[in-house]
């Protein structure tokens, strides 16, 4: 079963666990968790360490859990996490949970790619049309893509909007060979 899979369903589990509204709390505290765990190599290696007896490994965790004080959910769920030997992809875990609390929220990240740098009026206005279309409240990223001949692909979740030339060019030349 693939890594991103075995994410989604403990995301999933999670989400569904979790008091409806403790989402947004628990989101920011397993983010920092889960930047803990992956920003340090060192506790991966002791914690998933076939050398260290299972029981240091526990203690060694019940520390990290006294140290950092997360809510009772999310150090029951790191606990399960170690149990189940899946703390190593806590950050796709979290991402997984993070993205549910945020289409519970009506909201959601939109990667928008350019060719040519915007000004901050067209920022607004693009963002402002993008929430009326999307019906969601969005966080803008722009990222300038020299792929890119002239327009936008906008990015949300799992829905693109391709309002570029290359597009527009592609789509024509495959017209004109199927024709």
């Amino acid at each position: 079963m693939s890594r991103t899979l075995v994410a989604a369903r403990y995301g999933r589990a999670f989400f569904m666990y979790v008091a409806p509204e403790r989402c947004e709390n628990i989101d920011g505290e397993l983010r920092m968790v889960s930047d803990l765990f992956t920003s340090m190599d060192e506790l991966m290696t002791i914690l998933t360490s076939p050398v260290i007896p299972t029981e240091e490994q526990e203690a060694f965790l019940e520390k990290i859990i006294e140290q950092v004080q997360p809510s009772e959910e999310v150090g029951n769920f790191i606990r399960l996490l170690f149990q189940k030997g899946r703390l190593t992809i806590i950050k796709e875990i979290y991402e997984d949970f993070h993205e549910r609390v945020e289409r519970k929220r009506n909201h959601a990240l939109a990667e928008v790619h350019t060719a040519f740098p915007l000004a901050q009026g067209q920022v607004a206005q693009l963002k402002a049309k993008l929430e009326h279309m999307s019906k969601k409240s969005l966080d803008l990223n722009v990222v300038k893509d020299e792929s890119l001949i002239a327009g936008i692909k906008v990015i949300i979740n799992d829905m693109v909007y391709d309002f570029n030339m290359r597009h527009n060019l592609d789509k024509l030349r495959r017209a004109l060979l199927e024709a």
